[in-house]
């Protein structure tokens, strides 16, 4: 994770403003105390997510109460708290007060508004499934987009920086009810995550996918969206299902040449710009989903880091040229490190051609 990474999501002035909040309404509380626990010698070298749990355990050193007590504190607190300070919010919850679920749970769903309690709540449903189930259930169907979306996001399989639910990789069942009743959100932030739920499942379980994707298809707009981004990983697998599901054509007669990167050494922090020739040799239109590959050279091996689309429908037999442009950025959920990476032009799943380039520091990791 990238220092400007971490300072930005996580950052003394939201910590500051985090204690500051937290004063406000418990007048006992030592902020100077809380601070320094915070910002001790280990914080400068910690990753996001470490930074976020060690913030959670300062917290708790400085708010001797009861959980329920402290729970009071934190609700009375939380509508100062913005930003990524609020999943401290929500990490308490997760760390302290696993054995209060009636007080915790509620909780959670009122700090993922404005945050995420979608990390926060995995230790309940590993915990105890059976009873959180229910409660998934109730926010599919809350008002709030946020909380519907809890419901999906908390119960993911394989939730990126979360904690596996080994339980529901071996058994997705009981969480398909969760899916049916968001499938038709009026939301893109939840149908984002139905679909990513569903892909997860697709790594352990792809004929049970499929099924479900058959069932929704042509439903409405919404589960038809749903279903083309569920089935992304089957699609690069060229799944002969998913790939007949969603009308894709075979790669065959396609072919990519003339790939050209502006730049051989792009830095940290730019833009680097491609082009290249996509060759439809079918004698009618034909679907394609087409996608840029992003791989870092990692321990003498290709990884695969991303993949992106950057256009899908139906393309006229002929030529087309494409020409796009790829931001070197660090986000919230990318993050770029120098070295050598190799970008691919993939349709259909399958790779076609491929360039590498050499990504460099840029001044703002040098400076780091």
């Amino acid at each position: 994770m990238a220092e400007s990474l971490r300072d930005t999501l996580l950052s003394r002035e939201r910590v500051e403003e985090l204690a500051t909040a937290i004063a406000a309404v418990f007048p006992y509380l030592d902020r100077a105390r809380l601070l320094a626990h915070v910002f001790d010698s280990t914080w400068p070298d910690e990753s996001l997510m470490e930074r976020l749990h060690h913030a959670t355990a300062a917290l708790h050193l400085c708010l001797p109460g009861s959980f329920a007590e402290d729970l009071d504190v934190l609700l009375a607190a939380e509508p100062a708290v913005r930003g990524f300070a609020r999943l401290v919010l929500s990490d308490y919850v997760a760390q302290y007060g696993l054995d209060c679920v009636d007080f915790s749970l509620p909780a959670l769903a009122r700090f993922t508004i404005g945050g995420t309690s979608e990390y926060a709540i995995r230790p309940f449903v590993q915990r105890y499934p059976k009873q959180v189930l229910p409660w998934l259930l109730t926010w599919a169907r809350d008002p709030d987009p946020e909380v519907r979306r809890l419901a999906s996001e908390g119960c993911r399989p394989r939730l990126p920086w979360g904690k596996v639910l080994q339980e529901f990789r071996a058994d997705p069942s009981p969480i398909l009810a969760v899916l049916e009743t968001l499938r038709d959100d009026p939301s893109l932030y939840v149908r984002k995550s139905v679909a990513n739920n569903l892909n997860d499942i697709s790594k352990d379980h792809p004929g049970l996918v499929l099924d479900i994707c058959q069932r929704w298809q042509g439903e409405s707009p919404n589960t038809d969206w749903i279903i083309r981004r569920a089935c992304r990983t089957l699609v690069r697998a060229s799944d002969t299902r998913a790939m007949r599901l969603l009308d894709l054509a075979t790669t065959s007669g396609l072919s990519v040449r003339e790939l050209e990167l502006d730049t051989d050494h792009p830095e940290i922090g730019e833009h680097l710009h491609y082009r290249f020739v996509l060759s439809v040799g079918q004698v009618q239109a034909v679907l394609i989903l087409l996608e840029l590959g992003v791989e870092h050279l990692v321990q003498e091996r290709w990884a695969v880091r991303r993949t992106f689309k950057l256009r899908e429908g139906p393309f006229a037999p002929g030529e087309h040229i494409i020409a796009r442009r790829l931001a070197l950025v660090q986000r919230s959920t990318r993050t770029w490190r120098p070295g050598t990476h190799r970008l691919s032009i993939l349709a259909n799943g399958q790779e076609l051609d491929s360039a590498e380039f050499d990504l460099l520091p840029g001044d703002a990791v040098r400076a780091g």
